[in-house]
């Protein structure tokens, strides 16, 4: 399988390690925004709807702060349905357009392919993401969870109104 998709890679002149350019330009840049939304008036001494943006996520559990759990799991279940969404809208065109995909005979304990690497790389994005919000102000968390919402937002509309099956 290693073989084919390296002649996949050499047929159509594609760099596997192509992506690993885009993660450098990106980490940098996310970096400046941690940095510069760390250092906003309001995420430093603020609050917003009487939730004190200070606080760590960690510290809201332990002290019993319902709204610090309530932001910290939806900016958490907001980044997975982010991720997971167009896997779900482009599964539902599938069926909406009777699209059927030939299984071709894998072996059972066989890896499930791109889609799960692609299942397995959501999952730890997550999940690290998930373990960084924990100990970033709530501030941070509060920017994740409107930051996903958008994302899901975003991924309805285009699904909804631009593309054409």
């Amino acid at each position: 399988m290693a073989q084919e998709t390296q002649a996949l890679y050499s047929k159509y002149k594609i760099n596997p390690f192509g992506t690993i350019v885009i993660t450098f330009i990106q980490f940098p840049v996310i970096l400046g925004m941690y940095q510069a939304t760390m250092r906003a008036y309001s995420v430093v001494t603020g609050k917003f709807a009487g939730i004190s943006l200070v606080n760590t996520p960690i510290q809201g559990f332990n002290a019993g702060h319902y709204a610090a759990m309530v932001i910290f799991v939806l900016m958490v279940l907001f980044q997975l349905i982010s991720f997971k969404l167009p896997q779900w809208l482009q599964e539902h065109r599938k069926k909406k357009n009777h699209v059927k995909e030939k299984k071709y005979a894998e072996p059972k304990n066989a890896p499930k392919g791109m889609m799960g690497s692609m299942n397995m790389m959501m999952y730890m994005s997550t999940g690290m993401i998930a373990i960084l919000a924990i100990n970033w102000p709530l501030g941070m968390s509060f920017y994740w969870l409107v930051n996903s919402i958008a994302r899901v937002i975003q991924n309805i509309i285009i699904h909804k109104f631009f593309i054409k099956d």
